[in-house]
Parts: C-alpha cells; structure tokens; sequence
C-alpha cells in the first residue's frame, strides 16, 4: 500500500497517443485517490486499495490535468475515485486549482448520496463539473440494509433533487438479482430509476 501517492508518475497516455486523438470527445479518467473506509457487501474496492484513504496532492491531480491537456487535447475529464467528494477539503482544494489554472475542461465524478454538502457542490460545479454518477444500487430500503450501503431511499431522492438544483446531469448505478430479491424488488428498483 504506498501512503504518498504523489511518489508515482502519471500514466504514460503519450504511448496511446493515436488512440487519444481519436478520443478527443471521450471522457478519460483520472484517480485523485486509493482506499475507501465504507463497507458496502457487493464492492471490491476496499479489498483492492484497502479502507484508509491515500490522497494525491490537489497540484499533483492538476498537473497530471495540464500534461493531459497541454500534450494530448483532452478536454474532458472522469475522476473515478470511489467516492471524489469524501474528504471535502481535498475535493475543494482541487477544484480551486482547476479554477485558477482555467484549463476549460468538463468533468464528471462519481460519489456517495451522503456525501454531498452544498459548499462542495458550489465548488464542484464553479470547476467545471457537468455531471455527477451516485450509487444509487436499490429502489428496496430492504436490500440497502442488507448490502450495507448505510442509505435509504428517501436520502438518494434529496441527493438528486440536490444535484439537479445546482444544473448537473445525474447519471445513478444499480443493480438487481440480489439472493434474497423478489420480482417485486427487482420492480421497485426499475421504478425508483424511473422516477429518479
């Protein structure tokens, strides 16, 4: 598990070089982050990166931003950490430099449904935020228990009527076919996305 992660280097995307300039409307990720410290039963994640979270330095995640930029013309960007919103200052100080350095880019970011605050989201969007993925999982407050994702529905719909008041394109995740699931479930959770 390396602590610092601002010891590694960024990707060598230049080796790809051909296949980013014919990726130029594509969105191409990015990681700020290794570890998430929640306990959700169906994720990987935290068997993969561990539960304490690594952070890079917000000059570090900039930088890799500008070389992307500067060198390949990539102008939209997808930050896949788990979950971009969880440590608030860390989100903020990225979204100041981005702001200063005013690269013109639009990003997306995937987080939780608990973890939105409104000066992140004031500051998310004043970056260039367009979109935001939520794990939304079930439409069933049963099977959000029993998969230990620590929400219910009610909080993912304030999430969402959140995020829509600040003009961003929410897109959700979900799943269904859980052991213990009904047919009736499985509806509830294609209706809740629907409704969404």
């Amino acid at each position: 598990m390396i602590e610092k992660l601002d010891v590694l280097p960024f990707p060598l995307r230049q080796s790809g070089i051909t296949a980013y300039e014919n990726q130029k409307d594509s969105w191409i990720p990015i990681i700020t982050s290794r570890g998430c410290p929640f306990n959700c039963t169906y994720c990987s994640s935290c068997r993969i990166w561990g539960r304490k979270a690594r952070l890079r330095s917000a000059r570090n995640v900039v930088d890799e931003i500008k070389e992307m930029k500067d060198k390949l013309g990539i102008r939209l960007i997808d930050f896949e950490d788990d979950t971009f919103t969880m440590n608030p200052k860390h989100c903020i100080e990225i979204c100041e430099l981005l702001k200063k350095e005013n690269l013109g880019i639009e990003w997306s970011c995937l987080t939780r449904v608990d973890m939105l605050r409104d000066d992140v989201l004031r500051s998310i969007k004043d970056a260039g935020c367009t979109r935001v993925f939520v794990g939304i999982e079930s439409g069933s407050d049963v099977t959000l228990k029993r998969i230990n994702k620590n929400i219910k529905t009610e909080d993912v719909r304030k999430a969402v009527k959140l995020l829509k008041g600040y003009g961003f394109i929410v897109c959700g995740f979900a799943m269904y076919g859980f052991s213990w699931e009904t047919e009736a479930d499985i509806r509830k959770t294609i209706d809740f996305m629907r409704e969404l």
